[in-house]
């Protein structure tokens, strides 16, 4: 048949070829306050099981308090774009209601 294949080790495969730059790094994604919701690659990832299992007890909870301060930002973003969104429409229905104020008049 044909020659055969030979698996690459690890390292050769994981290696660029020469001349190809190295992929650039993924940008942090800022959460928008036009957006309603974070795409799921923006939200942050939690330490897998393994990781949090050797790790000191002072650094689970200096995770924990970080991803909980995480939470407490993205619900106050949240709440201040539905402020915001809530006196836009506020505004709307009052120049709604002006508009018919004057198309009463009128006729």
């Amino acid at each position: 048949m044909g020659r055969p294949t030979r698996a690459l080790p690890a390292m050769e495969r994981a290696r660029p070829r020469h001349g190809t730059p190295p992929p650039p790094p993924r940008p942090i994604v800022e959460p928008s306050q036009d957006s309603p919701q974070l795409p799921a690659r923006a939200l942050p990832r939690a330490a897998p099981p393994e990781a949090t299992a050797s790790s000191s007890p002072g650094s689970v909870q200096a995770r924990l308090d970080q991803l909980q301060e995480e939470v407490d930002l993205l619900r106050a973003s949240e709440q201040w774009r539905l402020l915001e969104e809530g006196s836009r429409l506020k505004e709307l229905r009052k120049s709604q209601e002006q508009e018919s104020l004057q198309q009463t008049r009128v006729e």
